[in-house]
């Protein structure tokens, strides 16, 4: 079952009566989108304790302190405002399913009778929610012939709101999927509501020039760019953060020989240093980046230091844990690991999983503090609980490899387990499996997992399915498909091959010296040995010290 909370800034209600959000909100959800999140929440608290219910709501679903988001839901909640009880069920049953009789239960229970009374009346929100939660919901409201023909009913009448005029309800047409949806009627919603923004955006509306610019910034820059422009020359400094955004990533695809990656990074840097200097916490840590990686300025760790630091007074968590690395390695700054361990828990504070697992792994070498192994443990369970799959991985290597932790083969797979559809939990997967840690031996098992990484094209697997074939573990031995694997390999010039038994290799050059090999003996090949010395010199300028031999040999 899926769940998450779901912010919904402007009600199709509000659209429809003609009104707006208070203006001192908006400026709270600018300065939250600016990355400023002690500010926002500042004002946000200022406006929900006079009464405010858009502010209340907005502390329920992005304040740090859960004790505050639970208390501004259960205000809203009880006032019968459905979205607050939805997002109430969601914090109180967490990731679980709610038992019968909970709070959470009883929560989602009057969440979806509000919304089921509000959608029988006709509120094409409600219809959707409906169906919502009729989907995804939790277990005991599921029914997907009910999601289905809610979903219709939410269809149709926000199609009518769009055929009367509405804005909001334009844009839901063009952009939300839905089975049956004809692209041709979402193209011609789309036309409108483009249409409807830019008559707002040509007599001045920085509002509509935003959504244009964003409407624009993935598919046509170039128009994102004018709209972003005209806003940002009124003053407006998210549109300056979006230009530094859009300069910064056509730097990325340009082509180096032309001068075009130059220009875009100055770009970038222009605007990214406009809004950093009007107090835009998230353009302070684009620019600080740019420092520290010398990215169309020459690099100047002081000075990445210094605008790391100036965001961490809006509580970043990127530049807390940026600066925490800084402060580990004496990068632009004294070298103080107690200043870095105090950054890193910062940022874990603000949900950082990686700074979690950077705490963890502090605590468990003893690196800045003195070894905790059962401090450690905290650590890698409060990452685990936020990790993406790349944070997964990294704790199942820690479980797997680590004497530290005690090779806790449960854990392990656990981890990798959560990042199943990733490349690398998938190679490691396959290597528990081939050794039986923790697991059944299955040399089936571990060459499906091996194939799947593989094709992804992690270096690990790739090499390793060279071998596997060369040799017959696992598969039938097939020296064609060998050379096929080593030849993938070497085309990807992959950085050092780590695993328990073949220790630090580097794949690329591994695999080229097989190949060599392979040319010399005609296997899976013809025979060729000036092939075969091509492919050494290859290996051999990578460090490989057996095609140096071999080409002392031939």
């Amino acid at each position: 079952m899926m769940r998450w909370a779901r912010v919904h800034l402007v009600t199709l209600a509000a659209v429809a009566a003609g009104n707006s959000v208070a203006q001192t909100v908006a400026q709270a959800d600018e300065l939250l989108e600016l990355g400023n999140e002690v500010t926002a929440l500042q004002l946000y608290r200022s406006l929900a304790a006079r009464g405010d219910a858009a502010a209340q709501r907005s502390l329920g679903l992005v304040s740090t302190d859960q004790a505050e988001r639970l208390r501004w839901l259960r205000v809203l909640a009880g006032k019968g405002d459905p979205e607050a009880q939805y997002n109430l069920a969601v914090q109180l049953s967490g990731p679980g399913e709610p038992s019968a009789g909970s709070e959470a239960y009883s929560w989602y229970t009057r969440a979806f009778n509000t919304y089921l009374e509000q959608a029988r009346k006709g509120d094409a929100r409600a219809q959707e929610e409906v169906a919502f939660l009729y989907e995804r919901g939790p277990s005991f409201l599921v029914h997907p012939a009910e999601a289905s023909a809610w979903l219709q009913r939410a269809v149709n009448s926000y199609r009518q709101l769009a055929q009367n005029g509405n804005l909001a309800a334009m844009e839901w047409m063009a952009g939300r999927d839905y089975p049956g949806k004809d692209v041709a009627e979402a193209g011609m919603w789309t036309d409108r509501a483009v249409a409807a923004h830019q008559r707002q955006a040509e007599l001045g509306s920085v509002r509509d020039q935003l959504w244009l610019g964003d409407h624009y910034q993935f598919g046509e820059p170039e128009k994102a760019v004018l709209w972003y422009t005209r806003a940002a020359r009124a003053g407006n400094v998210v549109a300056m953060l979006r230009l530094g955004e859009v300069y910064a990533e056509q730097a990325t695809f340009a082509a180096d020989e032309d001068g075009q990656e130059e220009r875009h990074y100055a770009d970038a840097l222009s605007w990214y240093a406009a809004a950093a200097g009007r107090g835009s916490a998230a353009a302070q840590v684009a620019l600080a980046e740019m420092y520290y990686h010398g990215r169309g300025v020459r690099r100047n760790l002081l000075e990445a230091a210094r605008l790391y630091t100036a965001a961490t007074q809006e509580n970043s968590g990127t530049a807390l844990f940026r600066l925490a690395g800084m402060y580990a390695l004496g990068e632009g700054v004294p070298v103080d690991q107690a200043q870095a361990l105090r950054l890193y828990k910062a940022a874990a504070a603000t949900g950082d999983a990686q700074a979690s697992l950077r705490v963890g792994w502090m605590y468990a070498s003893g690196e800045g503090v003195a070894r905790d192994v059962e401090e450690a443990g905290k650590w890698f369970a409060a990452a685990g609980r936020n990790a993406s799959s790349s944070v997964a991985v990294q704790l199942g290597l820690i479980y797997l490899t680590d004497e530290v932790m005690a090779h806790d083969y449960a854990e392990a797979l656990r981890y990798f387990n959560l990042a199943a559809d990733n490349a690398e939990a998938q190679y490691y997967l396959g290597l528990m499996y081939r050794e039986g840690y923790g697991v059944p031996v299955s040399r089936a098992k571990a060459m499906q997992l091996w194939q799947a990484s593989a094709e992804e094209g992690f270096p690990d697997a790739v090499c390793r399915l060279g071998e596997a074939y060369f040799t017959g573990d696992g598969v039938p031995k097939n020296y064609v498909s060998a050379v096929e694997w080593w030849r993938r390999a070497a085309e990807l010039d992959a950085d050092s091959w780590t695993t328990l038994f073949y220790g630090r290799r580097e794949c690329s050059a591994e695999a080229k010296f097989r190949l060599g090999n392979m040319y010399r003996e005609g296997l899976g090949v013809q025979k060729d040995l000036q092939e075969a010395l091509r492919w050494w010199r290859e290996a051999a300028n990578q460090g490989h010290e057996g095609a140096a031999e071999a080409l002392k040999k031939y």
